[in-house]
């Protein structure tokens, strides 16, 4: 993570995926869109129909639920050749949110 005071680089995880379904596609693609594109015209731009996103569709949308999370030091690891990553509380974090978002 460029400029990070801990000097972070980036995030390894596990966990298990799977292609939204067509419901799903159709309830999640707009917020996925605005969270890609914050302008509302950029976002309608760019914009797949919905039929390329499932079926028989040349995309996907996928769902990533996360079992085991670290944070990583890469200039460390290259440097001296340990590695320092940081196991994240998955579970504290899901939480956290649920909580902020009551």
């Amino acid at each position: 993570m460029p400029d990070s005071p801990h000097g972070l680089d980036g995030l390894q995880m596990s966990g298990d995926c799977q292609a939204l379904s067509s419901e799903a596609v159709a309830a999640t693609a707009p917020m996925f869109y605005e969270q890609m594109f914050p302008e509302a015209v950029d976002a309608q731009q760019h914009a797949l129909p919905l039929s390329q996103l499932h079926g028989d569709g040349p995309q996907r949308l996928f769902e990533l639920r996360i079992r085991e999370l670290w944070i990583l030091d890469l200039e460390r690891w290259e440097r001296d050749g340990t590695s320092t990553r940081r196991a994240v509380d998955v579970p504290g974090v899901e939480m956290t949110l649920d909580e902020r978002n009551q």
